[in-house]
């Protein structure tokens, strides 16, 4: 665990409120980390405190929490507090007692939930934080004053008097969910001496990063004004309003996450070089399968699996699973909404036998489709596969997958492993045309189809 502060301009007030505070829970100063800048006119103050100390050159919270997310390893737990934080308390207003307790109980609820991301009740306020339940996954403001997170270095944010904001959103797109903790609230002076206000924050520049991201994120948040004359946010995801699909991204790689917005969560997927040698041993390969192979194969298996779970373990409605190298056709994915089973909506159809790879003769199958709607897997003549789109109703579904998994002894890629379940009649249709494409240039570059194999790409697979 590593105890978060940046300050600035406060050498006195961090000594006799956040630091205070840590000390009377027994944080180790070892675990402590005060994050200053080099033009501080406190630097020498700062200096003495017996703390770790990470001194950067960067002006604005914003850039100042992405040198934070730089400095850390990957995962690592941190726990950032703002430089004034006096006391937490809970829903009866008293002072907690087991800070420490506290905090290694959010990183296991993080941990089981698969998020990263997690912060407290905005105001001190029993009334309020008694109508709520304990904890929330769904996209709700956490105060950036105490937060709870999992290193992901990937999550860099673009505004500096918003940035509060712009977490929960991004850790919220990234993940399905950011983890609020409804019974705890801090107790603190917000905006008071020093700190950002001192370093031109004003009602005008925080209007200008409000704006920015309701304008980028119209489907999560929108502005108001306070009685102050403040602009705030709302945040709230209204996608789910549309009773449209809610469509999951398998995230691998971090450069692709350009081409997808709010419409789309990403899910982190599995990284092959972290597959174990263990978890090799739970899979069925070709004998000829080097190493590398194995793991991105495993790690792309693990990847879906997890999600799946993740949908059980939230009891989610109307998810679509898709590769990061895959988009969806949004104006199309209304015709979902009368499929009562499991489907593809995107992928390859292909032979049945893999010695039999690319003989297809897709064009006579398609001759018999009617274009526009749901098409019978005939398992005698073809079967789809590749894995790179596909639809599940119902959680209860999801969880059935996952129990018929694996058909045999061992597991085997996660296309083979649907494969039987095509076979089964537990996955029975598709959407022709695809909903879900391809992004050429980036599916190029995977482990099926990259230079080092004889499998080629000759389109987006609209056509399957």
């Amino acid at each position: 665990m590593k105890y978060i502060i940046p300050s600035y301009k406060r050498s006195g007030k961090v000594q006799q409120q956040t630091l205070s505070f840590l000390k009377r829970h027994d944080i180790d100063d070892k675990d402590i980390w005060l994050v200053t800048r080099t033009d501080d006119p406190q630097a020498a103050e700062y200096s003495k405190i017996p703390t770790n100390h990470l001194v950067l050159d960067v002006k604005g919270i914003g850039k100042t929490h992405n040198a934070i997310t730089d400095h850390f390893d990957e995962g690592d737990q941190l726990i950032e507090i703002d430089d004034d934080l006096v006391d937490l308390c809970d829903k009866k207003r008293e002072s907690v007692d087991n800070f420490k307790d506290i905090v290694e109980l959010i990183f296991d609820k993080l941990k089981s939930k698969k998020l990263s991301y997690a912060g407290t009740y905005s105001v001190l306020n029993p009334m309020f934080m008694s109508s709520c339940d304990e904890y929330t996954t769904e996209l709700r403001y956490c105060l950036g004053c105490l937060r709870f997170r999992i290193n992901r270095k990937e999550i860099k944010v673009e505004t500096d008097y918003s940035e509060d904001f712009e977490n929960c959103i991004l850790h919220y797109l990234m993940d399905g969910g950011i983890l609020k903790c409804n019974h705890l609230a801090p107790k603190t002076k917000n905006y008071c001496d020093g700190g950002c206000d001192s370093d031109g924050r004003d009602f005008e520049k925080e209007k200008e990063a409000k704006q920015l991201l309701a304008t980028k994120y119209p489907t999560l948040c929108e502005m108001f004004e306070r009685k102050n004359g403040r602009t705030d946010l709302r945040l709230k995801d209204k996608r789910h309003k549309q009773k449209d699909a809610r469509v999951f991204v398998i995230n691998a790689y971090p450069d692709r996450r350009a081409k997808y917005d709010s419409r789309y969560t990403m899910f982190k997927a599995h990284w092959w070089e972290d597959i174990s040698d263990e978890t090799i041993d739970k899979y069925h390969f070709r004998y000829n399968c080097k190493k590398p192979l194995r793991q991105k194969i495993a790690a792309c298996s693990e990847s879906h699996r997890a999600l799946l779970q993740h949908i059980v373990d939230n009891k989610l409605k109307k998810t679509i699973i898709i590769e990061d190298d895959a988009v969806v056709d949004f104006d199309r994915i209304k015709l979902l909404d009368k499929m009562k089973d499991i489907c593809y909506i995107g992928g390859q159809m292909n032979t049945v036998n893999v010695k039999d790879y690319g003989k297809l003769n897709k064009q006579e199958c398609i001759n018999n489709f009617v274009e526009g709607d749901f098409q019978t897997i005939d398992v005698n003549k073809f079967r789809i596969t590749h894995n790179m789109g596909y639809y599940i109703p119902r959680w209860e579904q999801a969880a059935e997958i996952l129990s018929l998994m694996p058909k045999a002894e061992k597991f085997r890629a996660i296309d083979v492993e649907f494969y039987y379940l095509q076979r089964l009649h537990k996955i029975r249709k598709f959407v022709y045309p695809a909903i879900a494409t391809l992004n050429l240039v980036e599916a190029k570059k995977g482990f099926t189809y990259n230079n080092c194999t004889s499998y080629k790409l000759h389109d987006n697979q609209l056509n399957y």
